[in-house]
């Protein structure tokens, strides 16, 4: 009846609030995996990634690519256990394509099996391609790292979390997402002038992170320097957006004169 279900919604909020306060939960961890996949699929469109078609020359690696896209394709409709069954049939007809690697490893971490994901994108590191000087991620060993250090953090295993994250930015400096979590990171472990740094140019790299670090229970360690992060970025954002349209403004009317 009503009065039980709002009863058992209200026990889930208590303990989803609980585990999200521990900061390793796996159902956080899961969800913020989802949209890690979305952001591996937009990443594969770079040339980067695509080039790796043109190295596939025999039938069983031409055959690994037909098993990778449907297993892609299964994961995309959320039937994960068939998809990472078809990933692991493209593994082993080919070893050397890293998005099998990278899409195996986002199935297992849908699937829960982090263990298993951990071994995946450890495996990837050596066929991760390369392109230095292209950001954001010039190495792509960087996106594997980046995603080991996100598993050590889940596992409570904050200093191997920390060290991969390091690697995965030292790699390619222009990864946004490497550094946001670097940030939170370093406001678990009490470093503000470390987290203040890197959240800074997190953001600059990508503004959609002023609006999580809002909201990021990661930074309540370091609150007051995290507020103060924002508001300066945000005067300093308003401040350029008014030189801007002033300057338009001034231009238009030079214009009207002429």
């Amino acid at each position: 009846n009503l009065g039980r279900l709002n009863k058992a919604q209200i026990e889930a909020y208590k303990r989803l609030e609980s585990t999200m306060s521990q900061g390793f939960s796996k159902l956080v961890n899961v969800l913020h995996w989802g949209f890690d996949r979305l952001s591996w699929e937009i990443n594969q469109q770079t040339s980067i990634i695509k080039n790796i078609d043109h190295t596939l020359k025999t039938p069983s690696e031409t055959q690994a690519n037909e098993y990778r896209k449907m297993a892609e394709e299964l994961a995309r409709r959320l039937v994960h256990i068939e998809s990472e069954e078809f990933f692991q049939k493209a593994l082993s007809l080919n070893r050397l394509d890293y998005r099998t690697y990278i899409g195996l490893a986002n199935v297992q971490m849908q699937l829960g099996q982090f263990n298993e994901a951990m071994v995946t994108l450890n495996r990837s590191l050596p066929h991760a391609p390369k392109e230095p000087g292209r950001p954001p991620i010039s190495d792509w060993q960087s996106y594997s790292l980046r995603l080991i250090g996100h598993l050590h953090f889940c596992k409570g295993e904050l200093p191997r979390a920390i060290s991969a994250t390091d690697m995965s930015i030292a790699l390619s400096p222009a990864f946004a997402e490497a550094k946001y979590d670097r940030a939170k990171y370093a406001a678990i472990s009490c470093e503000p002038a470390i987290c203040d740094r890197l959240l800074r140019e997190a953001i600059q790299l990508r503004p959609l992170y002023w609006l999580l670090a809002k909201r990021e229970r990661a930074f309540r360690n370091v609150k007051d320097e995290v507020k103060c992060v924002l508001i300066s970025m945000r005067n300093a954002a308003v401040e350029n957006a008014i030189e801007q349209v002033n300057s338009l403004d001034t231009a238009s009317q030079i214009e009207y004169v002429n």
